[in-house]
């Protein structure tokens, strides 16, 4: 699973309203706080992301392609790696 925000708000929303066991919501506000602390870190540290590439939307309207969702200057060096690699 590609970690987003749209997962984030639907986990606390199963958080809040759905599920009435004191263990379930338990696990499911810590995949919301687990997943919202790890996309807080990527949003922050990779440079080449985009804030809008990690919503599962966003990714879906451009056909989940690599090259509209990372910088132009990431997808140079994703090309560059590629190369390096003889990845086809």
């Amino acid at each position: 699973m590609l970690p987003s925000w749209e997962y984030v708000i639907i986990f606390l929303i199963l958080g809040l309203f759905i599920f009435k066991s004191k263990t379930a919501k338990t696990v499911i506000f810590a995949l919301a706080f687990g997943m919202l602390f790890h996309l807080i870190y990527d949003t922050s540290a990779n440079e080449g992301m985009k804030f809008s590439s990690y919503s599962i939307i966003y990714r879906a309207e451009n056909n989940f392609d690599i090259e509209r969702l990372v910088t132009p200057e990431h997808w140079k060096e994703h090309l560059q790696g590629k190369q390096l690699v003889k990845f086809e």
